[in-house]
């Protein structure tokens, strides 16, 4: 097949410029800094957790070699032969609620600042 009409040939300047404005006019720089940002927030977030809030949580008071709460983590119910981990669940959730409270901190910090 051949090109008779030089407009009907593919415009490479006009496809540059096409995709550089669809960029911009769906923020794709932006989306992509904001993604990178979110992945260190969560690790450290998740090294906050590990390092700091796990180990109090697995503390032994009592000095019996087993970890406290760590018995919290192993409760699981059977129903029916299904097993829920509830202190599993109950962990998650109180990691949430911990990440959470440093967030909602962090940013009442942020604000006494004026950032």
């Amino acid at each position: 097949m051949e090109i008779t009409n030089p407009s009907d040939s593919y415009d490479m300047t006009s496809n540059i410029v096409q995709f550089v404005d669809f960029l911009k006019k769906h923020n794709v720089a932006g989306t992509i800094i904001v993604t990178i940002l979110s992945e260190r927030i969560n690790e450290i977030s998740n090294a906050l957790y590990d390092h700091i809030v796990m180990p109090v949580i697995n503390m032994d008071i009592n000095k019996d070699g087993v970890k406290d709460f760590k018995k919290l983590e192993d409760i699981e119910y059977k129903i029916q032969g299904i097993n829920f981990k509830i202190g599993k669940v109950f962990l998650s959730v109180l990691k949430i609620i911990i990440m959470i409270l440093i967030i909602y901190t962090i940013s009442t910090i942020i604000k006494k600042i004026n950032l």
